[in-house]
């Protein structure tokens, strides 16, 4: 390539990678990229990575992209970075804190300028994280308020307005049986919906026998199986309404209404937490709790980039967003119950 464009290696080097210390003139280094351009030749991307200190990507961790909140963080993501001539590694621990605690380990091993995660367990992690900002590594964790502060910049979402409309709202269409379908990894902390909804029916006066906790894992499978058990109860014991903890619980909850000849919301209403694309694509739209995803993330991308151009820049930034609730299909008033309800 070198020899067709009449310079030499050197030289041709110097222009294709673009650095500063070039002399050539616009005719010469016109030459060489059209002798590039003739021949197919690309510098290698990550040699020029090395020589500059820069990778151009960002890494992103999730616990399961099983779970569509996740996937859309990531499209989402990837979007708002890929504006700024970024491209996004992808990792994801699978629900294992193990698995999550050795990718927060070995990501930065992938060339990547900053990282984005969401964990599990952030106290099993936070001796890495602290690695990371004393390193000089831009780190931005989204998670929701109530955890400790940790030791890297966060982007966290509060889920005591949206949870307290739900619960309020459930209560104004006259449900007085509710239940909270906890759906959690293992390691994972129950977080403030389930606090807030102990508070909120205690001091609304709900009786204890009228309020269900139920506990189930991150999956659909699992939140469709305990629901079926729970609303297996005789008509005048089970709840009229079920707050799950995602939007993934909550679409098994429908299901496991189904499966016992439920009808949603005429039989029991569900309410979700996320406010994911699919959920609002069911037969019967999903009534659930938003959270304000492309905000959340566009100020998670700001912190990065800024951090990327000077990781010392400021102290530990933390920007909060709230919850709202978006109301669907698949909440109605409690029907007035009768000799052959099921």
């Amino acid at each position: 390539m070198a020899l067709r464009a009449g310079v030499a290696v050197n030289t041709a080097s110097t222009i294709l990678n673009r650095r500063p210390n070039s002399w050539a003139s616009k005719e010469t280094s016109a030459r060489v990229f059209a002798a590039a351009a003739e021949l197919g030749y690309e510098p290698s991307r990550a040699a020029v990575a090395l020589r500059m200190g820069k990778f151009n990507t960002v890494g992103l961790i999730v616990p399961d992209l099983q779970n569509p909140f996740y996937a859309t963080l990531a499209e989402t993501l990837e979007t708002a970075i890929g504006l700024h001539g970024y491209d996004l590694i992808l990792e994801s621990s699978h629900a294992d804190v193990r698995r999550e605690a050795d990718h927060l380990r070995s990501i930065t091993n992938r060339q990547v300028d900053g990282l984005v995660c969401v964990l599990i367990d952030y106290e099993r992690n936070r001796a890495t994280l602290q690695e990371y900002r004393e390193r000089g590594k831009p780190v931005v964790s989204l998670h929701e308020t109530g955890i400790a502060d940790l030791p890297v910049d966060a982007v966290t979402v509060d889920f005591r307005a949206g949870t307290t409309q739900a619960v309020q709202y459930l209560i104004g269409l006259g449900h007085r049986r509710i239940a909270f379908l906890l759906a959690v990894c293992e390691g994972q902390r129950e977080g403030e919906r389930p606090e807030v909804f102990r508070k909120l029916v205690k001091e609304c006066g709900f009786r204890p026998e009228d309020v269900s906790f139920v506990r189930c894992d991150h999956t659909i499978a699992s939140a469709r199986t305990a629901t079926s058990q729970l609303l297996g109860r005789s008509p005048g014991q089970r709840p009229t309404a079920v707050l799950a903890h995602n939007d993934v619980a909550a679409i098994g909850a429908i299901r496991g209404a189904l499966d016992l000849g439920l009808k949603v919301p005429a039989d029991v209403s569900v309410i979700g937490v996320d406010h994911t694309p699919i959920g609002q694509h069911l037969t019967t739209a999903l009534t659930t709790v938003e959270q304000p995803v492309e905000r959340m993330l566009a100020e998670a991308v700001s912190l990065l980039l800024r951090r990327m151009e000077d990781p010392r820049y400021a102290e530990t930034q933390r920007r909060t967003f709230s919850t709202r609730l978006i109301i669907g299909e698949s909440t109605a008033p409690p029907q007035p119950r009768t000799g052959n309800v099921p």
